[in-house]
């Protein structure tokens, strides 16, 4: 095993050294976590100048990992930059409606866009880990731990299809269940993934959706996005397939997404060197009993790897992944205009969603027992998509990349 901890340390250092190629400054997006931490210390080894880092904070400290960062920017003498988001972010909500162009349901939109922005003041390419997590194992929800445990009681999807006709008026007439080779590619391990993966899984839709919205999705399924993934990749065992289907979807429809828009926002070039195919491709060999040590230990290979290179308490320490304090936000600073927006006539009158639904989740998240807040981002990221684009009452942000107001046909 030391010898494919130092097979991964060298392959990583030189995947890093072929992203140091550059006629401008770079830099290093610095979250405190694993993968940008270990990018930060290779990369300091190939330099010879002090390495600019990147860090993004939060006044709740449950979110906030600058002191992380702060513990490797100090180890390598880093020129270490950080800002603060606090609930002003609000204001950047046009901004990135603007940007995205399309309803993006990742809130963390918001700190990459203000990590972009303060990195693009002192340099013109930065280097970011993400992929690691795909290609280590790095998610909780790979484990069975805690609230992703698979329990005996827990009400899974299998169950739940078999009884689908009950549970899911909609389904009544439709031929989707006729084909029951369609979920015979999935274990209940699979089905349960998608339920830890999607936020509005089918219960939800069926609880959120109008009569008439589930009219017309009539044979349309979100689960078969994922089902499709499953059924081309040729991993063998339950976590290569899932670290597959992140590959494919979740890291190129949501990370790489996120970090591109964002970035290319500020004029800024992100290179990421754990997606380097040639690694990504050595890492997809790797035992995957090596990457999740005990169905418990995620990263298991690349933080041994890592030891040399970096503090205990940096390597070791909870995952808390690039989150916003959505929850907190959502019960103070930004109640009212949640509610001013998902309960809006303008929104209601769309068709789509039951107000009693809408209404049950927002209060439900106010008293606090329970965090709706990623659905409720979902929602109010759709909304403003529709006032800014469809409406074109929202307007276009004053930095915005046109002159023209609302850049629609004739509307110009």
């Amino acid at each position: 095993m030391l010898n494919l901890q130092a097979e991964i340390i060298d392959r990583l250092r030189d995947v890093i050294r072929l992203r140091l190629v550059s006629d401008v400054p770079l830099g290093v997006f610095l979250s405190g976590g694993l993968d940008s931490s270990l990018i930060t210390a290779l990369m300091a080894g190939l330099v010879d100048h002090p390495v600019k880092t990147f860090s993004i904070g939060f006044t709740q400290s449950e979110y906030d990992e600058t002191n992380y960062a702060r513990l490797v920017a100090q180890r390598y003498g880093t020129e270490h930059h950080e800002f603060v988001v606090t609930p002003t972010a609000q204001d950047i909500f046009p901004v990135l409606v603007w940007h995205y162009d399309e309803p993006f349901a990742d809130p963390a939109a918001i700190p990459t866009y203000y990590l972009s922005q303060l990195a693009r003041e002192h340099v013109k390419v930065v280097l970011a880990g993400d992929a690691g997590d795909e290609n280590f194992a790095g998610y909780p929800r790979y484990q069975n731990l805690g609230r992703y445990a698979v329990r005996d009681d827990f009400p899974s999807f299998f169950s739940r299809f078999n009884n689908r006709k009950r549970d899911w008026p909609m389904f009544s007439g439709s031929d989707y269940w006729a084909d029951h080779n369609r979920f015979s590619v999935l274990t209940q391990e699979r089905l349960l993934y998608y339920y830890r993966i999607t936020h509005f899984h089918e219960r939800y839709q069926m609880s959120l959706y109008t009569d008439d919205l589930k009219a017309r999705l009539q044979g349309i399924f979100a689960v078969d996005v994922m089902l499709d993934r499953y059924r081309r990749s040729d991993a063998d065992n339950f976590l290569d397939s899932c670290l597959d289907v992140d590959l494919n979807l979740y890291l190129p429809e949501t990370l790489m997404t996120k970090v591109d828009i964002a970035s290319m926002a500020h004029a800024l070039e992100v290179r990421s060197p754990f997606l380097d195919h040639e690694f990504a491709e050595f890492a997809a060999r790797i035992p995957s009993d090596l990457k999740l040590k005990d169905g418990t230990e995620s990263k298991y290979i690349l933080k041994r790897a890592a030891e040399p290179y970096l503090p205990h308490e940096v390597i070791y320490r909870p995952k808390m992944g690039f989150g916003v304090p959505l929850d907190h936000w959502f019960r103070h600073e930004l109640k009212d205009m949640v509610y001013d927006i998902l309960l809006s006539r303008r929104a209601i009158n769309r068709g789509y969603f039951r107000r009693e639904f809408i209404e049950q989740m927002l209060e439900r998240h106010q008293r606090g027992a329970e965090s709706w807040q990623y659905l409720i981002w979902n929602l109010l990221m759709l909304e403003l998509w529709f006032l800014m684009f469809i409406d074109r009452t929202w307007p276009v942000p004053a930095n915005g990349p046109s002159a023209c107001r609302f850049p629609f046909g004739d509307h110009c």
